[in-house]
């Protein structure tokens, strides 16, 4: 599952750092871990997103795609991983942060709790 979340090169980064904070949330509530994929216009753009991005505990995966590359391209670039450029279908296959597996975890237990209380 991902979610994209396209830079119109409108968002400073303090911005970004704030929605980082959000996606957190965001992973709650479906119990599970999908990529943010942030498609930014120009590789400068990309690259201040993944400095903002470093500290991400949840997965995100960065991409500031040529006039022909297309999104289920190798264009994707895991924040906190230092390979290869990836495709959409790839990234499954990457580790997603502990932070996040934590998380999941926690409200798997909580949901399930409360299932049982009723």
């Amino acid at each position: 599952v991902y979610r994209l979340d396209y830079d119109r090169s409108t968002e400073t980064r303090e911005r970004l750092e704030k929605k980082l904070r959000s996606y957190v949330g965001l992973q709650r509530a479906p119990v599970l871990a999908y990529w943010i994929c942030r498609c930014s216009r120009h590789p400068r753009r990309e690259a201040g997103a993944r400095r903002a991005l470093a500290q991400a505990t949840v997965p995100v995966a960065t991409a500031a795609p040529g006039p022909t590359q297309r999104p289920h391209e190798a264009i994707w670039a895991p924040v906190g991983y230092e390979g290869l450029r990836l495709r959409l279908a790839e990234l499954a296959a990457v580790p997603i942060p502990a932070e996040s597996e934590e998380r999941i975890a926690e409200t798997q237990e909580h949901r399930r709790r409360m299932e049982e209380q009723r």
